[in-house]
């Protein structure tokens, strides 16, 4: 999931050539809070919460994975942007 968000965002900002060098720069702080946020989550899902609230826990948590996603893809972008305008 990861490797398609970053790259479908690189392709949908018109910039396809960079699918490869955002994926390297982008993959594993994505993949690192991807296990910070998600492991402990499920977790405490499985084991503390009712049977009948998993599935709203995992979307409250998907909100706040999907958050942190943007940002950080978003993040890389203007860094990106900083670069090129020096």
């Amino acid at each position: 999931f990861i490797g398609t968000f970053l790259s479908s965002l690189t392709i949908l900002d018109g910039k396809s050539s960079e699918v490869v060098s955002r994926l390297k720069s982008g993959w594993l702080d994505s993949l690192l809070l991807n296990w910070k946020i998600w492991v402990p989550c499920q977790l405490v899902n499985f084991r503390f919460v009712p049977q009948n609230y998993q599935v709203l826990f995992a979307n409250m948590v998907a909100l706040v994975w999907n958050t942190g996603l943007s940002y950080m893809a978003n993040r890389e972008k203007k860094e990106n942007e900083g670069k090129t305008a020096v």
